[in-house]
């Protein structure tokens, strides 16, 4: 552990601390408090993963469709006729 770390860890400490003061709350209140705040944002996390995940295979469903489609038109090509 490198100096600047422990200067970055102290530095949170002491704004924790000033926190719970400033809040009223006991160390474990702010503990939960922090907890519950954890699961929430690991919560909307997920739902956005979810949502994200399903665009993907909708795209990549239509994406594959639509491939398989063209393979299975014939080719053909126009061509003006010369004068």
């Amino acid at each position: 552990m490198t100096m600047a770390d422990d200067k970055n860890k102290s530095t949170q400490a002491e704004r924790l601390v000033q926190l719970r003061r400033d809040k009223g709350l006991t160390a474990e209140q702010l503990a939960q408090a922090m907890t519950q705040q954890a699961q929430k944002s690991v919560a909307v996390l997920s739902r956005i993963g979810s949502v994200v995940l399903m665009a993907l295979c909708h795209l990549t469903t239509n994406a594959s469709t639509h491939f398989r489609l063209q393979r299975r038109l014939p080719v053909t090509r126009r061509t003006k006729k010369r004068q």
